[in-house]
């Protein structure tokens, strides 16, 4: 009866050890797999890439990743206007109605923000509003037609702007 037992535990162990593998696979839990391939960009340079897929946080640092970017920092007033010119050159710029994907969040050292593409604590208050506060977990999207940031739910989907790393 005790190798019943045993045998029974170990299969539990099993499937649970599968299911976490599912779940590595699947970050975000929506069932999607987002296929990481040059597609996924339709506008890129030397310097930027917009992603014209809307994914979530996580799913666009990896596929900025995939190119040998990272998802845009924005440490300066000057960045901003870089950022600005080449977002209005691009076809794509009439549909971002909505905050598109950058490196800010707070997932480091919540309650701070910074961007994860430079390791830089964001010290531009560039913020719509009041900078967020609170431990609640959250990533900050650009709003293409006013360049302020707002503060968003990293799981949310969102196109995103890649910049060409900086080593």
């Amino acid at each position: 009866m005790k190798s019943v037992w045993l045998g029974l535990f170990y299969l539990l162990l099993a499937t649970a050890y599968t299911a976490a593998l599912d779940d590595e696979n699947d970050p975000v839990g929506d069932g999607k797999i987002i296929p990481i391939d040059a597609s996924s960009f339709a506008f890129k340079d030397a310097d930027f890439a917009l992603g014209t897929s809307q994914v979530s946080w996580y799913q666009a640092e990896l596929l900025c990743a995939s190119i040998k970017f990272t998802l845009a920092s924005i440490l300066t007033a000057a960045d901003i206007t870089t950022v600005d010119e080449w977002l209005q050159k691009q076809s794509i710029y009439p549909l971002l109605t909505q905050p598109i994907w950058t490196s800010g969040s707070n997932l480091a050292y919540s309650p701070l923000y910074s961007w994860h593409g430079t390791g830089d604590f964001i010290t531009l208050d560039n913020f719509s509003g009041k900078r967020p506060s609170g431990t609640k977990q959250m990533c900050i999207g650009l709003n293409a037609r006013n360049n302020l940031w707002t503060a968003h739910s990293c799981s949310d989907k969102r196109y995103f702007l890649c910049q060409k790393r900086v080593c």
